[in-house]
């Protein structure tokens, strides 16, 4: 069966699965008494100067505006795990994804075992795919995602009767849309850590959001709103209740460090991403690979 990611990998939105939940808690919440967040130093938070909060709120919406309108990419490997890349690009075009380990190897669905077989299956795929094209000259993408263990003399064999294409390696970079959290908001990560199901992550986000929200009460006020409002609209409204919120408060003992990194956890957004790095290829567009052996990709990786 072939898995979905393979076919586009680029999401037009971010898909959140437990900020409905957690938004149903926000109204009930709101009329309870105020709780400790578990993100908040045990010292009192003063509040900055008008144009520092402002700063720093343009700061927050710029980051969960850009993770909310941006295509993410969106890939779940069957067996291969992704080399760590360091410093790359961050892996954004809309290609097919190829998947190889040791063993095995899939796109869309598993191949054949026989390299040759594999080989011809690949060829065939990419004369199809570039037919079908608007202009059948121009070369055509295609991702790899290879396990790290995987021989590079492998990865020479499939694509050898292959030309005119484009391949980027992909690969995990070293950090995500989340970002570590703040110093302030380490026990709140590992409690979102520690939960076992969705609507355990649900509660705990919106108590902590509730609690985070208590001293500055126009946030407060429109974040208990959020509850009434469509699914489908409840993250832009979240967006914009924080910027307006914090704004009219003048983030009055709000610790915004901790409450951004709760929100983007709130949204789902992934602690790593994927990265991409181009193969090099002859005139042709056939990829140039080392075939000695014992390389693996993950070597050849440091070399690229």
């Amino acid at each position: 069966m072939a898995n979905s990611s393979d076919l586009s990998p680029l999401l037009a939105g971010t898909t959140i699965t437990w900020l409905a939940a957690a938004c149903a808690f926000l109204a009930l919440l709101a009329c309870s008494r105020s709780e400790t967040p578990a993100s908040s130093p045990q010292q009192e938070i003063s509040s900055p100067p008008q144009e520092i909060c402002a700063a720093r709120v343009d700061a927050l919406s710029r980051h969960v505006n850009r993770f909310l309108t941006e295509p993410q990419f969106a890939f779940q490997p069957r067996e291969a795990k992704l080399p760590q890349m360091h410093g790359r690009a961050r892996a954004s075009r809309d290609y097919r994804i190829f998947e190889v380990t040791a063993t095995r190897s899939w796109l869309g669905t598993r191949q054949p075992e026989d390299a040759s077989k594999a080989a011809a299956q690949l060829r065939s795929f990419v004369e199809q795919m570039r037919a079908c094209a608007s202009d059948p000259s121009e070369p055509l993408g295609l991702y790899l995602a290879a396990d790290p263990d995987t021989p590079v003399s492998k990865i020479a064999a499939l694509f050898a009767p292959v030309t005119n294409v484009e391949v980027l390696l992909l690969g995990r970079l070293d950090t995500g849309p989340l970002g570590p959290p703040p110093a302030s908001g380490k026990l709140l990560a590992d409690e979102l850590d520690r939960a076992s199901n969705e609507p355990e992550l649900a509660r705990l986000g919106a108590r902590e959001l509730t609690a985070q929200a208590a001293p500055c009460r126009p946030l407060a006020k429109r974040l208990a709103q959020l509850k009434y409002q469509p699914e489908d609209d409840q993250a832009a409204l979240l967006v914009k209740s924080l910027d307006e919120g914090l704004r009219e408060c003048q983030c009055q003992s709000v610790d915004i460090d901790a409450l951004e990194y709760l929100v983007m956890r709130l949204l789902e957004a992934p602690s790593t991403d994927f990265g991409e790095v181009p193969l090099p290829k002859d005139k042709t567009g056939r990829l140039v690979l080392p075939t000695e052996p014992g390389l693996t990709v993950g070597g050849w990786l440091q070399r690229l």
